[in-house]
């Protein structure tokens, strides 16, 4: 058969189908491209949140529960706009959520149930599902992120797919470290762990990345794409509250999926549709759930079947299309509110309570909880002004992504499981024992998507000052474990003295300074003993509330086995509070 054959023979939509496979496949690289540049140095070809940004549903979320905007909020106008003239094609074009979920139906398609037709009442979920997060917005509770197919996508290639993929290609061939390769092999894989996971790193400088929870994330990324064994695009379909918004958003566009009189029923299109959004006889089309994927076009044997905004001329067959209503009763949408404020308590009501209560008798350096928030967050002071808490303020912005945990340089944020109730999981925390926050670096505040770390100014420079100035926590010394502490309960005899019991290594990498007098936050203080030998000097140490910020390199560098001696936690002075060299910064 020649070309010419070929191309006679080819089916209508199949050119367009290509197309659609092609934009899929250059999304998702875009998408992986922009992740591995979330990395420091941080030098992205375009703003690595740019996918986050273009979702709606995190747009909206954020913006009702913190009452406030943020920069670039516009940009989820554009998939908007696009839905409203091109109907729902970001779900089967753009998502790369979407996208994973389709590869992974693929080798999925030989272990699915054969098709049974089902009445779509599952369709409902996601209408439910978005009830819910914008009801608990309302109430100051950003939810989005558990449920958006793009937080969730950048948070399972961060967190599981980046990292494991990396230590396979490292570990399970033996090149990671090997900076001297011993063939063309070794060369090539320290050629893919080069460019194809940390590109901007210098060679030899990227370190293997670790997340606490990456097995629960792992899990529920196993979960959707198992869902594919009973139906294709399950997540897509039933879940997803961003599809639930496109759906709504989709029958008011004008190209539509259209059926002529040539059709024979064979339902060929029914059977093989991946979003079920085919009626019983194969020309009804539910409003809303088709994400144009045009695979019913290329397979219809009749080719009755097109994409267009309105009905062909006089002298071709008749439309027969049928447009199908998602059965969404009054009593349902009434059911939801109501599901959802029976179980707003369940996220709201947690140990925060207890702590705004420690808040009240305790001063503002006394800690409150080990969870360090990253900085950039709002200040105790700035929130009070607002009539809400800096907590409060964080988790009505933070959409759970894991951007700042991916850009950050030491690994030290981490997403937290249920320290901080329900309302606080997959949120970032610093653990300083895994990873201090480094002085001059604002990467996180730099990829946060929604503000929740917002940039403290526009200038570089100005930027780094102000976030040296900025108190996410507070250290403490345990003195039943600091070894300088210890020294005289275990100095019993002149003979067991040793250089070692001064022991200064937090002091010596505080970077923290007063800014009259250079004063670092970890001070020495001598204490002098008089024994049978003479007198003993035991250098003990000491920190000093209005100089230290809380960075954490103390409790990172601190050689105390298992827990360290000297911890930081999150305390009422959290923002631009501290006294520094004298003066008050507010």
């Amino acid at each position: 058969m020649t070309n010419k054959d070929r191309k006679k023979r080819a089916k209508p939509g199949s050119k367009v189908r290509a197309l659609r496979r092609t934009v899929q496949a250059l999304c998702l690289l875009f998408f992986y491209v922009l992740l591995i540049f979330t990395v420091e140095p941080y030098k992205p070809p375009v703003a690595t949140n740019l996918f986050l940004k273009l979702s709606p549903l995190n747009a909206l979320s954020t913006l009702l529960s913190s009452r406030a905007l943020f920069a670039g909020i516009w940009i989820a106008l554009i998939p908007i706009v696009l839905t409203l003239l091109m109907g729902r094609f970001f779900c089967g074009w753009v998502c790369p959520m979407g996208t994973t979920i389709d590869v992974c139906d693929h080798f999925l398609r030989r272990l699915r149930k054969k098709f049974s037709p089902r009445k779509r009442k599952t369709h409902h979920a996601k209408y439910y599902i978005l009830i819910i997060v914008i009801l608990f917005s309302l109430f100051q509770l950003n939810i989005s992120g558990w449920f958006d197919p793009i937080s969730l996508a950048t948070r399972t290639y961060s967190m599981v797919l980046h990292p494991y993929a990396y230590f396979l290609v490292g570990h399970a061939f033996g090149t990671i470290g090997n900076l001297s390769p011993q063939g063309p092999i070794d060369s090539a894989l320290q050629g893919i762990q080069r460019y194809v996971f940390h590109p901007t790193s210098p060679s030899g400088g990227f370190y293997q990345p670790y997340f606490a929870q990456h097995g629960l994330i792992a899990l529920v990324f196993l979960s959707i794409v198992l869902l594919g064994l009973w139906r294709r695009r399950f997540y897509c379909r039933n879940i997803c509250p961003l599809g639930g918004i496109f759906a709504v958003l989709s029958r008011f566009s004008p190209i539509k999926r259209r059926v002529n009189d040539t059709c024979t029923e064979c339902e060929l299109c029914l059977r093989n549709c991946r979003m079920e959004t085919i009626g019983s006889n194969g020309k009804g089309t539910v409003r809303g759930e088709c994400i144009e994927c045009f695979d019913c076009e290329v397979l219809c044997p009749k080719k009755s079947i097109s994409f267009s905004p309105s009905p062909k001329g006089e002298d071709s067959p008749r439309d027969c299309s049928v447009r199908e209503r998602v059965d969404f009763t009054r009593r349902e949408v009434i059911g939801s509110i109501v599901g959802g404020l029976a179980s707003l308590p369940l996220f709201k009501l947690n140990l925060l309570t207890e702590k705004e209560r420690m808040r009240d008798v305790k001063g503002p350096g006394e800690p409150i909880s080990l969870t360090i928030r990253p900085p950039g967050t709002l200040g105790v002071d700035d929130a009070r002004k607002l009539g809400t808490t800096d907590e409060e303020y964080f988790l009505s912005k933070c959409i759970r992504c894991g951007e700042c945990m991916k850009v950050c340089p030491t690994n030290g944020l981490q997403p937290l499981l249920l320290q901080e109730g329900i309302q606080g999981l997959w949120t970032p925390t610093l653990v300083p024992r895994i990873g201090h926050c480094e002085y001059d670096c604002t990467l996180c505040m730099e990829v946060c998507p929604t503000g929740a770390l917002s940039p403290m100014a526009k200038e570089a420079e100005e930027f780094v000052e102000l976030k040296h100035k900025f108190v996410i926590g507070k250290a403490r010394f345990n003195r039943n474990k600091c070894i300088p502490w210890r020294a005289f309960d275990r100095w019993t005899d002149d003979t067991e003295w040793s250089d070692d019991f001064n022991c200064k290594t937090c002091e010596e990498h505080c970077p923290a300074r007063d800014e009259k007098n250079e004063q670092k936050a970890i001070v020495i203080i001598p204490f002098t003993v008089q024994t049978k030998y003479g007198p003993r000097s035991i250098d003990r140490l000491a920190v000093e509330d209005d100089i230290c910020i809380g960075c954490g390199i103390c409790e990172k560098v601190c050689p105390v086995e298992g827990e360290a001696a000297i911890r930081v936690y999150r305390t009422e002075s959290r923002g631009f509070t501290s006294v520094r060299g004298g003066e008050r910064k507010a």
